[in-house]
Formats: C-alpha cells, structure tokens, sequence
C-alpha cells in the first residue's frame, strides 16, 4: 500500500456513490483511490484528476486550479480527462479491455471510476516464469489481440503496449490496460500530441512527430513483448537499430528464430519477426492479419495436445479469417491522407498494483508513469520539422558544456561537486521584461524583491543515481525507480523531499562529516540565473540544444545524464529543465520587502506543509522552466520529473 498523499480525499469521504478507503496510487497528474460503492459495497479504482503543477487541494476536497495560466490549462485538460473516460466506456464489456463503469465531475475536477480486479502484470508474470511455453504466450496474446482488434475498430491506437501494460487477472484472464502513451503536453495544450515512447517497445515512427503511425505500430509493441519473452531480454531501442542500419551494421535485435529456434515452433518465432519489422510497411498491418498466423500455430498446437481432465486454455473471443500465409497478408501502410485522421489516441493510465489490482491512476514511486489526458482531436498531418532558432548576439555566453568531472581525493565517490558562490545580492521572482516570457509571469512569481545572500556552495550537478544509489546499497535509503531512461550518472528521480530530508542528507553528513542540506529558494535561483537579467541564464529564448525540455522538436524522452548540456556564468548545469529539484522552503507568498538570507524549513520535517520546487524538467514547456517559476507540491510527492541537488554553508 502507498504512503497516504496529504493532499488526498481522506477514508470514509462519500463522492457521488462511493465511500474512499484509501489510495492506491498517486502522480503527477491524478490520485487513484480504492472505494466502495455506498449501497452494493463492491469495491472500485477511482482516479481523481488533480495535476499538481496546475491545481490544488483547498478545504480538504475542492480543487482549484493555480494561477496565470495554469488556470486555461487546467480546464483543458479536464475536458480531455472527461473525453477520455467517455471513449473507455466504449470497450467496458470486452472481456481483454479494461473497463470503466462510470464518470462524473465534483469538487472543481473530474472522477474516472473503474472495475477493480486482481492479479499481476505481464511483467510480473515473466519474473515468476522466465521460460514460458509457446502455449503459455498463445494463451495470453491470442485474447489479448482480441482486444487490440476491437479498439482499432473503433479508430484508436494504443501506443504504449509492453509487459507492464499487459495485466494477468487471478484467474488466468489477460487484459490490455494503460492507454496512455501519447499524454499531452498540459502545458502546452495547443499542440496534438507529446511523443511519449518506451524503449524497445515503441517503433521508430514513435520516435518523431511526423511518423506514420497505424495498426502496425501497436503490433509491433506487441511483437516486441513476445520478443521480451522469447529472449528473456529488453528489445533494443528502435533508434539504435535505425542506426545500426545507417552505420550498415547488425540488427541489434537478433531475429526470433534464432534465439528461440529450441523451444518454440518456427511458425510462431517468423511471426514474431514480422512483426518487429523495422519499417512499417515490412510488418503486418491489421491484427487480423498476425492474429491469424498465430491462430495458425495456436489451432496446431491444439490438435496434438494430449486431452486431460484440466480446464483448456482461454480461447479466444472471435477467429479472423486464416490467411494461406504471412505474405499473403502484407499490405504497405497507406498514405497520411484522410485516413489517418481517423485514428484517435487514448490515454487513460492505468497502474499494476504490485499486491494486486489495477487501476486508472498514476504511480506509487516504484511503479509506472503517470499519464495525462486523452486528445479526442485527430492526429496532426506531417509537418516539416522546424528550425532550431538561433541564439540573439546580444544574450549572454554561456559556458561550453563538459562531462562531470572526476571527484578529487579529498571528496568521496558518491559526494557531490560543489561550486562556491560568492557572496551578492539579486532581484527575486518575475521582473517585467525580464521574466514574463512565454505567457508572462505566474501570481506567485510576484511581487519581485531584492535579495542579499551570504557566500555559500551549491551541487555543480543534480545529484545523482550513482550518489543515490550508494544510500540504498547502504541500506539507508528507498529505492527509486529509474523509469528505464538509465541510472549512473543520470540525475536521481522519484524521490521525495520526505526521502531526501529524512533519509539521503541524515546518511550522507553521517558519512563525510559535512553539513549538506538543500538550497534555500533564494539560494537556488539567485546560483541557478547564473548573474543574467533574463529568463533563462543564456537570454530570453530557449532551443532545443539549450535544455533537456519539451518543446517543438527537442522530442527528449527522460532524463539526460547530468552535464549534457552548457552550464550557466556560475558554473551550474542542468538548471533549466532536466529535472525539478527540490529546495528547503514550504510553500509562501512573496513580500515586496527586502530580505537577507531569508530561510527554509527546517532540515526535516514531518509537516504536511507544501514544498517548493524549481527548475522544471524534460517534461515541460518553456514557461515552466524560466528561472522565476515555482511549483509546491506535497513533502511525500515522488514522480518520474523530480529529482535535486544540495547546498551546504552560511
């Protein structure tokens, strides 16, 4: 069970018809919550939609969304949650599609509510049988393409199948959940999609914004996933086999049929392959068409079964006509005319429950991702590709990026690299032609006020999976997820200011005898404008080579390793996006009074207060990563954009 979100619906609150029992998952972008239905008493999974970078918690229930523009995108997103909770109850009595059973709106937002069921995800499923059966895989992938084909005929794609978005009911029943790949950037809501992909699952047309997505793009996921089972490897990355081929080198994906050629028939293994085809046109493009060839070997393993007494597998809800052979049902992908703008794209997120169950939601910090909203617009034609701008000669140098250099004798391995800012006095928060960029400056960015800080030293870098990891390997901190975008020298995610004040600085002094802390909101972004007047610490524009953010065509996808990018006149990286790092302060309005080394909370707390965090992430648009935004979230959040570095002195 998760930890219980301050800023969560509390047990016992009645909503509509149901009575909260407690939450199962939390993110982003929502709370999950099981409850019960008041009069039936069955139970439910119902998510809450509550972006915390656009709303917050008022009076125990309300949501209200936060100011400037937070306020337009809020509403909008509400509107998606709302459309796609209408499009799930489209597939509510197909037996391999999760099902919603309701939605309404109260207290200001919006509630999805969905059946709760139990059981494991298919990744979960293949830890506790690394060598599955041909028979094994038919049982689960035949039902579950039974589903694939039903929401493809209704003129939407999936787009983030693999074995987390596969789910094993209890009783042997597979399920496709989690249609939640193609999230929409809510900060940038005039623009159709965000690409969201998954290494190894997603295929190259994933990659860009102009790719020709249809069936052939699920049933790829889905080969890659069987691939995942055969091999008992992760699929290589679309984008390394691209460059394999350019570079006139091996597949990195080695073909089925040679890995697995000792255990499965070679039947099932060539349709394994063509389905993970490079190029769309090379794989099959309808479900009928791979369902068939896998029905082929499914039947054939059924006539030379040995008949028991035990129960026969799940069989499959509806047999598409057989084709002579795979050849047979090759079609190339048609033009990006007028069909494509008929496939829709759902977006629901939907969560494994590591105890069992699933639900519409968010993450717990060991689970998946959060996901956002669902476009009820039809994908965008191809576009070309826009133009990196380039930077004004006016705006200020900026420092040519290294790699993290190695720890003197004198530091450990696992501290982090310090650098000294000297001491000085700056202007706080949103300056009038300096910081309202991008649609201006947030009500909490206000008043702007002068600021005199002693000399202290802040984290040259965003600390660490490498740093982190060694707390846990010491048994003194939590585990965080990495998301599969890498650890070492990646910057830590999913950790929360609870597990950084409580955990991660306790161990850490124990062990160098120093006094790290995390900045104060003044400390951080007095180092982190780097002496510039402007919005970002280069100038008033911001480009793709700039940051790790989401924008245009940077198409970033997770963390980059700390150091990619230039560091500011101070000597900082990453202070633009990447991640969102957490500082001392809880949550407060600004004055318009002149401060001196104005303080944070304590070093740990168990207050409920709210939290500050800085910087924005590889998740954000632009207005969110100017040196002036703040957001405040929960002491407990943990979520795939978070993360921080350290300060010690004064």
């Amino acid at each position: 069970m998760t930890e219980q979100r301050v800023d969560a619906l509390k047990k016992d609150y009645i909503i509509d018809r149901y009575r909260i029992e407690r939450v199962l998952g939390e993110g982003g972008f929502g709370i999950t919550y099981l409850a019960y239905h008041t009069s039936m008493g069955d139970p439910v999974a119902i998510k809450e939609y509550l972006p915390l970078e656009f709303a917050v918690r008022e009076g125990g229930s309300t949501v209200l969304p936060r100011g400037g523009k937070a306020a337009d995108t809020y509403a909008w997103g509400l509107k998606r949650f709302l459309d796609e909770a209408k499009t799930l109850a489209r597939f509510r009595d197909h037996p391999n599609i999760v099902s919603v059973r309701d939605f309404f709106e109260a207290n200001g937002t919006a509630y999805m509510v969905m059946q709760y069921e139990e059981g494991q995800t298919f990744g979960e499923w293949l830890a506790a049988n690394p060598r599955p059966t041909q028979q094994q895989l038919l049982d689960i992938f035949i039902p579950v393409l039974d589903g694939l084909r039903e929401v493809h005929a209704q003129q939407f794609l999936h787009r983030d199948i693999k074995p987390g978005n596969i789910y094993i009911r209890s009783d042997g029943r597979p399920l496709l959940i989690d249609f939640g790949a193609s999230r929409l950037a809510l900060g940038e809501h005039s623009r159709s999609l965000t690409n969201i992909i998954t290494p190894g699952y997603s295929p190259k047309e994933q990659y860009t914004s102009t790719g020709n997505q249809g069936a052939w793009t699920d049933l790829y996921a889905i080969g890659a996933t069987l691939w995942r089972a055969v091999s008992g490897k992760e699929p290589p990355l679309a984008s390394d086999r691209g460059e394999a081929r350019d570079e006139d080198r091996p597949d990195p994906l080695v073909p089925a049929v040679h890995i697995g050629r000792d255990r499965y028939a070679e039947s099932f293994l060539r349709a394994l392959d063509w389905a993970v085809a490079y190029l769309p046109k090379d794989r099959p493009q309808t479900v009928q068409a791979f369902q068939a060839v896998l029905l082929e070997t499914w039947n054939r393993e059924r006539e030379t079964e040995v008949k028991t007494a035990t129960p026969p597998p799940i069989q499959p809800t509806s047999t598409p006509p057989q084709p002579s052979s795979p050849a047979a049902t090759i079609h190339p992908p048609q033009a990006q005319n007028a069909s494509v703008g008929k496939w829709l794209v759902l977006a629901s997120g939907v969560v494994a429950l590591a105890g069992g169950g699933y639900w519409f939601g968010q993450t717990n910090h060991a689970g998946s991702t959060d996901n956002a909203v669902i476009s009820s617009q039809p994908l965008p034609p191809a576009t070309a590709k826009a133009e990196t701008p380039a930077t004004p000669a006016n705006e200020a140098p900026v420092v040519t990026p290294t790699p993290p250099l190695l720890a003197p004798p004198s530091r450990l391995p696992f501290e982090p690299e310090m650098v000294d800012i000297a001491a000085g006095t700056f202007t706080m928060g949103c300056v009038a032609g300096r910081d309202d960029v991008e649609g201006g400056c947030d009500d909490d960015e206000k008043p702007a006020h002068e600021v005199s800080l002693s000399a202290y030293r802040i984290g040259k870098y965003e600390v660490t999976f490498e740093q982190w990891d060694a707390c846990e390997q010491a048994n003194a901190c939590p585990h965080a997820e990495d998301e599969g975008w890498g650890r070492g020298n990646h910057p830590v995610i999913n950790v929360s200011w609870d597990d950084i004040t409580g955990k991660y600085l306790p161990w850490l002094n124990r062990e160098t005898g120093q006094q790290y802390r995390l900045p104060t909101e003044a400390e951080w972004e007095h180092a982190a404008r780097g002496g510039a007047e402007t919005a970002y610490p280069w100038g008033n524009s911001i480009s793709c080579d700039k940051a790790d953010y989401n924008y245009d065509d940077c198409n970033t996808v997770g963390t980059s390793p700390v150091g990619s990018y230039a560091a500011n006149t101070y000597g900082l990286y990453d202070t633009v996006g990447n991640v969102w790092e957490w500082v001392q302060d809880t949550k407060r309005g600004y004055s318009s009074e002149s401060v001196r080394n104005p303080q944070g909370s304590p070093a740990s707390s168990s207050s409920s207060a709210y939290r500050v965090l800085r910087g924005g992430s590889w998740f954000n648009t632009p207005w969110f990563v100017r040196s002036a935004y703040r957001l405040n979230l929960t002491p407990g959040a943990r979520n795939f954009s978070i993360g921080f570095r350290l300060a010690s002195g004064q």
